[in-house]
């Protein structure tokens, strides 16, 4: 029995230093609440301070930009504003002007020689089509 008396012993030794270690532990959580609690404190006190220079500071920086954003404006002309449903305009094309079919007709003879089979009608409707005025 005197074995089991001296690891009762040891066990209670082992069991109070546990205890003191959890009493420890417990003390010092206690005193990091209450820091935690002083820190909430302070960051209130600090925000109150400081937090109309903060806001103020903040609006001048927005009053800046506002100002850097009218001085562009007032550099860059505003782009015409169309309706979104709206198709940009085209522009006609420019006129051209044509050459006669009777000197086109003796251009091609000249190029082809006399196996071209190419008529004035023909070359009167080529240039009416190239003019957009035939029917094709």
């Amino acid at each position: 029995m005197g074995s089991t008396t001296r690891q009762l012993k040891e066990q209670d030794r082992e069991l109070l230093k546990f205890h003191e270690r959890v009493g420890d532990l417990w003390i010092k959580v206690q005193s990091l609440k209450e820091q935690l609690e002083v820190e909430r404190s302070d960051r209130k006190d600090i925000e109150a301070k400081y937090w109309d220079k903060v806001e103020a500071l903040t609006e001048l920086q927005l009053r800046a930009v506002e100002a850097d954003r009218g001085e562009v404006r007032s550099t860059v002309p505003e782009p015409e504003q169309q309706p979104a449903s709206a198709e940009p305009e085209q522009q006609p094309a420019p006129a051209i002007e044509l050459p006669d079919a009777a000197d086109t007709l003796k251009k091609i003879r000249k190029a082809l020689g006399k196996k071209s089979t190419a008529s004035l009608a023909d070359v009167e409707k080529i240039l009416e089509i190239i003019e957009g005025d035939g029917n094709e």
